[in-house]
């Protein structure tokens, strides 16, 4: 699974973290995910690994996964079904207050307006959240309309 884009998704930094205090911290990945994905630990085996979070709305851990730091660009896996079960994949545990770039998706729920609240679409990107959902993520700090694009892209947010 690649993630293809028509140009740059922003014009900024080219990483994840942007304003953190966050713990850093590596994993094994269990399903492919991407930089600025919503990652959560679940037990594959009885061993401790990431994969996207996986419940709409619901509750998450407050950990994305982060680019590789040696020549990645955020367009790129961090990990692919070739290489599940391999150890090393970046994640940070971010805090209250943290400026990060989450992964949104294409097509409706693309579609987010400055400032508006979200929360976990189930599949490691955000959404607009739906009236008050119960875990939300943070704030959009930037509009972005992706509901024309081919794939997802990502979004500035100030995390709650």
């Amino acid at each position: 699974m690649t993630v293809t884009l028509a140009g740059p998704p922003f014009a900024g930094p080219n990483r994840i973290a942007l304003k953190s205090k966050g713990r850093y911290d590596e994993g094994i990945c269990g399903v492919a995910f991407y930089p600025g994905m919503l990652v959560e630990h679940y037990s594959n085996s009885g061993v401790l690994n990431f994969r996207p979070h996986s419940t709409s709305g619901g509750a998450f851990e407050r950990t994305i996964a982060l680019e590789q730091p040696y020549g990645q660009n955020l367009g790129q896996t961090i990990a692919t079904p070739a290489v599940v079960g391999s150890a090393g994949n970046p994640v940070m545990l971010y805090l209250p207050g943290d400026e990060l770039y989450f992964m949104i998706p294409n097509g409706s729920p693309g579609n987010i307006a400055f400032m508006a609240t979200l929360m976990s679409n189930g599949d490691g990107t955000l959404i607009a959240s739906s009236g008050t959902a119960p875990a939300l993520v943070g704030h959009a700090l930037e509009a972005k309309n992706n509901t024309a694009g081919a794939d997802k892209t990502w979004l500035r947010v100030h995390v709650y």
